[in-house]
């Protein structure tokens, strides 16, 4: 899969520092679920920029599809962006520390 395969008018909203280190990780995780989900081709890309965006940042963890898509991971997202828009999440838990 080319790099170029993402939306040519796709403009993350992260970083375009991180965006340039994340990209080519993005591009081949977008590639798989492409064919295996309801979501159209840019809210999967949407979506999986934000995350993994975030787990370079926020959470420092490395571009591993292990780590990027745990569970933990992903909920950890998800509380952050709520608390960036002050709402209290409820039930989700904390990005472990490490995945030991």
């Amino acid at each position: 899969m080319e790099t170029s395969d993402l939306a040519p008018t796709y403009e993350p909203k992260v970083d375009t520092f991180a965006w340039l280190t994340i990209r080519l990780f993005v591009t081949f995780a977008v590639s798989d679920p492409r064919e295996q989900t309801a979501y159209d081709n840019r809210q999967v890309e949407v979506a999986t920029s934000r995350l993994i965006a975030w787990t370079r940042q926020e959470a420092g963890l490395p571009c591993n599809r292990r780590l990027v898509f745990a569970l933990t991971t992903i909920e950890g997202f998800v509380d952050g962006c709520l608390r960036s828009v002050g709402l209290q999440p409820e039930g989700t838990r904390s990005v472990p520390a490490s995945f030991g």
